[in-house]
């Protein structure tokens, strides 16, 4: 059969039942055949077949491809909370068996805990999973970001603004973080700090 899109909607459909039914194992070669034609799925269909292979992969003990799947699934759909919650889980499980320092553990750990209230609605309690995140390693920028993507979602512009800037600060070459950051600049209508933040990007630029 010719893979179009709607063909390969079906196969992807077929993937969530095998793996709703505990057939994990099965599928990976399935989902391989969809996502050699994943740019014909529309991008949410796509992120989740790389989330299924993620699952396969972490089913069969290959932690680092399903790292790498989960990635691309991020990639393509952002404001999914499983995916986040998958690859915090997977960082913590890795983390956990080759790591002699264990802070970045328990951030990875912290960030999975904050995801998980993010997704019921828990807010606060979200925040304060995410804040000790940072608190166990204040030089990595992820848990800013997701601070900042949480005020942003609750249409808090300033705590967003806060919480980029200080990820943006500390990744000069991080365009994605950036542009997160001038756009709550832009959102509030500071038009000449968002234009010092870009000429502050591009003069820290390699």
């Amino acid at each position: 059969l010719k893979l179009n899109p709607d063909h390969l909607k079906s196969r992807l459909m077929l993937v969530s039942y095998s793996l709703q039914e505990g057939k994990t194992q099965e599928v990976g070669p399935e989902i391989q055949k969809i996502l050699e034609k994943g740019k014909l799925l529309p991008p949410k269909e796509h992120a989740l077949a790389y989330y299924y292979f993620s699952q396969y992969f972490t089913t069969i003990k290959k932690f680092d491809s399903a790292l790498i799947a989960i990635r691309e699934a991020i990639k393509l759909d952002r404001g999914n909370h499983d995916y986040f919650l998958e690859y915090y889980t997977l960082k913590a499980e890795l983390g956990g068996k080759a790591a002699t320092d264990t802070r970045e553990v328990d951030m990875y750990i912290y960030l999975r805990d904050g995801e998980k209230k993010l997704k019921a609605g828990l807010y606060h309690e979200a925040l304060t999973q995410f804040l000790k995140a940072s608190d166990k390693n204040p030089k990595n920028i992820l848990p800013f970001i997701r601070i900042g993507d949480m005020f942003w979602n609750l249409h808090d512009v300033v705590n967003a603004r806060i919480n980029y800037e200080k990820a943006a600060l500390a990744a000069p070459n991080d365009i994605d973080v950036w542009s997160k950051y001038i756009r709550t600049l832009i959102e509030s209508y500071e038009w000449e700090l968002a234009e010092n933040a870009m000429d502050k990007f591009r003069s820290m630029q390699v």
